[in-house]
């Protein structure tokens, strides 16, 4: 027999032990965040990581795919993450035009 849940004692992660990514995409990209797809939408996507300790720094490898003509564009951010922090990330996607004689 188990014994039963004390609901008291579960802890809930607070911001001291969090961090906030927001990241900034084309709303029909595809988002990965160390390999792992995410399933949130928009043009503003916001992620928490919880259980950061102090004093370390977590390492986020992020990566956006937007499809154009057929063709994948894709961009890598590198973004480092503390205990407390907020940090945001732009995907630009410049992609490259065709140059047209005469202009």
């Amino acid at each position: 027999m188990t014994s039963p849940v004390n609901p008291t004692s579960y802890e809930v992660p607070t911001r001291n032990d969090s961090g906030l990514l927001t990241i900034y995409v084309p709303a029909d990209a595809t988002v990965t965040i160390n390999g792992l797809p995410t399933k949130s939408v928009g043009t503003r996507r916001e992620y928490v990581s919880y259980g950061l300790q102090k004093g370390l720094q977590y390492r986020y490898t992020v990566t956006a795919v937007v499809e154009r003509d057929g063709k994948a564009y894709e961009e890598t951010r590198e973004v480092i993450l503390t205990a407390g922090d907020k940090k945001g990330v732009a995907f630009s996607f410049q992609l490259p035009t065709e140059n047209v004689a005469g202009i």
